[in-house]
């Protein structure tokens, strides 16, 4: 068996090559790449997609899906000391089981996303994650929250929290007339960003909103559109780092109301550049991030969005800028290296 580290996503959503290959702009790939320089163990970044062609790129491997490049996966994972899994489902879950029969030296990391609703499954769903949890020598959440409710589940501390840094920098604040607020993120109906809108009707002629996003779902942009008829607002669609941090200097606060938030790299993103941030008091990832009131603030309900915005946003942004360095890579790496110590 050779030294590899076997990262494996299965790209599900619609993300483009480029996004994929720009590999430095994530602050997981960024440290499993350094933890494998330091170990000198070899990383590999293995993608199924729906491209007309496999890829094969430096460190990372995009094949299509089909049963020939699977047996190429499989074999990859037989020569790999570590697999990190990074989604979860049914195949995820018999590519595990296979690692495990076949290549017990082969380390499984598995990575949870999203909310662990372990609460609102049946006896036998239940069962199937009791199973499948027992596959993986080593369990990742994306906040602490998570963690300890995945341990609470699984009965033993093999959850820990990975921390998503962000590699940006602040961006100095610029001159504009109007109060404004930026949303980033996917244009889908599980951003909630009905809410956002509900809670700046009261105050709409003194507020100006900018959503940026790709559009997911084509009639809940509608939706919104038919929403946001009333107010002062402007929709970028999708936009890169770089031209997000521009509209971020136009801006006071960045806000995202998703009770099911369960981390939102966006939220670290808008700190790195001095942004304050706005959100749910029932997202668990808004709450591990947010001081209330000193780098933002965690509203219950979207109406007391009117109560918030005549607080002094220039002292929370000047404190938010001079504390950007918290949420760096280096604390990504840091978070990741002491995971793995539990590994090996």
């Amino acid at each position: 068996m050779s030294d590899n580290f076997l990262f494996y996503i299965d790209e599900r959503n619609k993300r483009s090559l480029n996004q994929i290959l720009e590999m430095d702009q994530d602050a997981l790939r960024y440290s499993i790449i350094k933890y494998c320089k330091e170990k000198s163990i070899k990383p590999l970044f293995f993608y199924f997609h729906n491209f007309d062609k496999n890829i094969e790129k430096s460190r990372i491997i995009i094949k299509k899906r089909n049963f020939i490049n699977f047996i190429n996966f499989i074999n990859l994972i037989s020569r790999s000391k570590v697999l990190y899994i990074n989604i979860q489902g049914v195949k995820e879950f018999f590519i595990a089981l296979i690692t495990k029969v076949f290549y017990p030296k082969t380390k499984i990391v598995h990575h949870f996303h999203g909310i662990f609703k372990i609460e609102n499954h049946n006896f036998f769903k239940k069962l199937y994650y009791k199973i499948y949890t027992k596959l993986f020598d080593l369990l990742i959440a994306d906040t602490t929250f998570e963690a300890r409710k995945i341990n609470i589940f699984v009965g033993k501390n093999k959850t820990h929290r990975f921390f998503y840094g962000s590699n940006l920098r602040p961006v100095k604040p610029l001159k504009h007339t109007k109060f404004t607020l930026v949303f980033v993120g996917r244009i889908s109906p599980e951003k909630q960003i009905e809410k956002i809108i509900y809670g700046l009707k009261p105050i709409k002629n003194s507020v100006k909103l900018i959503i940026i996003g790709n559009i997911e779902n084509k009639n809940y942009y509608n939706y919104l559109i038919k929403k946001l008829d009333f107010m002062d607002y402007e929709f970028k669609g999708f936009m890169n780092k770089k031209d997000i941090q521009k509209i971020f200097q136009f801006s006071d606060a960045f806000i995202n109301l998703s009770s099911d938030e369960s981390f939102g790299r966006v939220f670290v993103e808008a700190l790195a550049s001095g942004l304050p941030v706005i959100g749910s008091y029932y997202a668990p990832g808004p709450k591990e991030l947010i001081e209330n009131g000193v780098n933002g603030f965690i509203l219950k309900q979207p109406e007391e969005l009117k109560y918030i915005i005549s607080a002094d946003f220039n002292k929370i942004r000047n404190y938010c800028i001079k504390n950007s360095k918290k949420y760096s890579y280096k604390k990504s790496y840091e978070t990741f290296n002491q995971i793995f110590q539990r590994l090996f």
